[in-house]
């Protein structure tokens, strides 16, 4: 089916209206290139699936899928040998097996509702061992934990002994300094990760040490004393250590989801298409949807229709529900004044088949029987083409024309 037919009926406007339903990024995208299938077995299976969705949610509604970022370069990466995730993307991805194993487990709680659901929730990948490793690691912020390694907690024993002496060798040159008026402030502060005082300005003379900076106005400079200089020299190299304690750590974690790179897509693939489900699902209640019976050697039947697009401007109220019953004619002709709906009809009768196509309930009784089209057509509106030189009725022509030559007996014009 062509791209501008999914424009002219509007179909686009529709995946935007049910993307607003979705948890992650990937589902989002997913959502808005969704494209209507012509097998009849998996139209039936993906509507019956949100359907499933539906009971399940009524049943439960909380729904154990939150937001994830696209995560499929992450994951891509952690199996290059050598590499480091960042401890922000390692969190994502513990996001990720979190939300996996929750949401395996709301759909197996119900599974005797979902039977389709829970064969597709096979997929997912669950992990507890990854998931406490990670968390034996980092924190809930992303901060590398002392116990992280037997090193690492050594290390910032080590910083935190040198720091404490520090302060105390700052703090004995401020309280001899401050008595001789010389240091600007009672307290310290940090350049380039050293501790330094604030002196005035004309005593900076009477400290022995090294000036790293000075107060916009020039009446604070700041200095560390050459007392410190070992002791900030003895913290800096630890920290350099604890960074590469760090670095290892994180390469060997890396190493470790990188095992599992597979089952990550996969669980990733397979969290976007439930979420996908789940939206159309919760998409469905909100324009009161259901899904048709799939049959081509019935009559086609759309009882109590509404043009979804009108349902979401005007509600139910204030929108007149349409019924279609085609038997045995192929070929229906609709009249009436201008402005009288026959466009609407049109339109809606298109949108609804690409809408159940695509795995979407549609503002329909239930009752309604659709078949499946390979080839859709439509000749609506003002196709002029001024770069063409083709006038609004040489354009509908040719149209026409292109419609006869492609039409077969599957598809709806």
């Amino acid at each position: 089916m062509e791209p501008s037919l999914l424009i002219k009926l509007e179909f686009d406007k529709v995946l935007t209206l049910i993307a607003k339903h979705c948890s992650t990024e990937n589902t989002k995208l997913y959502l808005l290139q969704l494209k209507p299938k012509t097998s009849s077995e998996e139209i039936v299976y993906e509507g019956g699936l949100v359907t499933e969705g539906k009971n399940l949610l009524i049943q439960d509604n909380n729904l154990p899928i939150e937001y994830l970022p696209d995560l499929n370069e992450t994951i891509s990466r952690s199996s290059v040998e050598g590499s480091i995730i960042t401890e922000k993307k390692i969190l994502e991805l513990l996001k990720l097996l979190e939300v996996s194993r929750l949401l395996f487990n709301y759909i197996k709680n119900n599974s005797e509702i979902v039977p389709e659901l829970y064969n597709k929730s096979k997929s997912l990948f669950v992990d507890r061992l990854l998931e406490s490793h990670i968390t034996k690691i980092l924190t809930d912020r992303g901060e590398v934990k002392d116990s992280a390694s037997v090193e690492l907690k050594g290390i910032r024993n080590k910083i935190k002994d040198k720091e404490d002496e520090l302060r105390r060798a700052v703090q004995k040159i401020i309280k001899g300094l401050k008595k001789q008026e010389i240091v600007q402030d009672d307290y310290v502060t940090l350049r380039d990760g050293r501790i330094v005082l604030p002196v005035k300005a004309e005593h900076k003379r009477h400290i022995k040490g090294f000036i790293h900076s000075e107060s916009a106005t020039g009446q604070t400079v700041y200095i560390e004393p050459s007392e410190t200089l070992e002791l900030n020299n003895d913290i800096i190299t630890l920290k350099f250590s604890e960074r590469r304690e760090i670095e290892r750590v994180l390469k060997q974690l890396t190493k470790k989801i990188g095992e599992v790179k597979n089952e990550l897509k996969q669980t990733l693939d397979v969290i976007t298409y439930l979420d996908s489900i789940f939206a159309r699902a919760k998409y469905s209640f909100e324009i009161k949807g259901s899904f048709p019976e799939i049959n081509a050697n019935k009559e086609f039947l759309i009882i109590d229709a509404n043009h979804p697009l009108l349902v979401n401007r005007l509600g139910f109220d204030k929108t007149i529900p349409l019924n279609v019953k085609l038997k045995d004619e192929r070929i229906i002709i609709i009249t009436g004044p201008n402005a009288g709906g026959k466009t609407v009809v049109l339109k809606t009768i298109g949108l609804l088949v690409l809408m159940v196509q695509s795995g979407i309930h549609i503002p329909a009784a239930p009752d309604s029987c659709f078949r499946v089209f390979k080839n859709i057509f439509v000749d609506i509106g003002d196709e002029q083409s001024l770069e063409d030189d083709l006038s609004t009725f040489s354009s509908h022509l040719e149209n026409i024309n292109r419609i006869i030559n492609q039409a077969d007996k599957d598809s709806l014009i």
